[in-house]
């Protein structure tokens, strides 16, 4: 392998100086800061709340926030104008950007891989009720989703480091050189993302058609409500990334689409949000704890300022 140092990470336009945009570089962190506070305020909320969906399905989601932060985490590091300049000026900056640009793309792809799953517990569960309780996948649900993201999270660095790009620098982060294996390493990220969309899609949807089928009554009907939850939490997974798969295309080609890239960034971020309000809009449960909470931290306010307030003269 090639001795990499920062002479080698130069402006990906020949003959061009780079000026990180620091405009999006400082929306994109605050607005990352803000989701990661909503999801763990999220979590910490989730474990006062008695969820009605299945123990499996509702640990699996939990995780799913979880990513959430590790996502929100790694795109400031990718982003971010101050860290890119910081890594820039150490002595071999190279393998920095290899471990960002392996966790970049290992962000999305457990997300990928948790709604895969969930959406086949979901789908056995409400396609083949009878097979539910003993399904082995279903049993192993929970241990097939940390396996799977663990494998994930020491394969793709290696990868990463077989694959030994080269990098350039964009106005927005730290990009791959265009070269033949270049294109051939994004294109296969964008097909596998394109693979697990379908493959997730199309049982979200059927599960969808057959859950709408169901006449359910009482302590079932909380059930059916929290099914419902996952399928679109699902779905608005796979539209928040369709412009991220997009880009990931483009830039296999060589085409430099900052514009698209940079919204593509901000509309995948925001899924953290939704997420958020899904759950929320679904779990009649979750929003009295929330009003509770809320309840609370007024009525300490106004205690307060009732100790604050001098009484008036008589």
């Amino acid at each position: 392998m090639a001795n990499h140092n920062v002479s080698e990470i130069l402006p990906c336009l020949k003959d061009s100086l780079v000026t990180c945009n620091k405009a999006f570089s400082t929306f994109h962190d605050i607005l990352n800061g803000f989701i990661i506070l909503a999801n763990i305020f999220h979590l910490l909320l989730l474990k006062k709340v008695k969820n009605p969906e299945p123990s499996n399905s509702s640990s699996i989601m939990a995780s799913m926030s979880i990513l959430i932060v590790f996502n929100s985490l790694t795109s400031i590091c990718y982003y971010n104008c101050y860290i890119t300049n910081y890594l820039l000026g150490l002595k071999d900056p190279y393998w920095a950007f290899i471990i960002i640009q392996a966790m970049a793309g290992f962000s999305p792809l457990s997300r990928y891989i948790v709604l895969l799953i969930i959406s086949i517990e979901r789908y056995i569960g409400i396609c083949l009720p009878y097979k539910y309780k003993t399904h082995f996948f279903v049993r192993n649900a929970i241990k097939l989703n940390f396996t799977i993201i663990v494998s994930a999270l020491l394969v793709i660095p290696m990868i990463n480091i077989a694959f030994s790009p080269e990098f350039c620098q964009s106005p927005l982060k730290i990009r791959y050189v265009y070269s033949t294996k270049a294109t051939v390493f994004l294109s296969l990220v964008g097909v596998v993302f394109s693979l697990l969309t379908l493959i997730t899609a199309s049982l979200l949807v059927t599960s969808w058609k057959r859950l709408r089928k169901l006449n359910v009554v009482g302590s079932k009907k909380k059930i059916k409500t929290a099914s419902t939850y996952i399928i679109w939490t699902g779905i608005t997974y796979q539209l928040t990334s369709l412009p991220t798969i997009v880009s990931v295309f483009i830039e296999a080609t060589n085409i430099s689409l900052e514009a698209l890239e940079a919204v593509s960034a901000v509309i995948f971020a925001l899924y953290g949000f939704a997420n958020v309000i899904l759950y929320a809009c679904f779990h009649s449960e979750y929003m009295n704890e929330l009003r509770h909470i809320v309840g609370s931290v007024k009525c300490c306010s106004r205690v307060k300022e009732k100790a604050v307030t001098p009484p008036k003269p008589i």
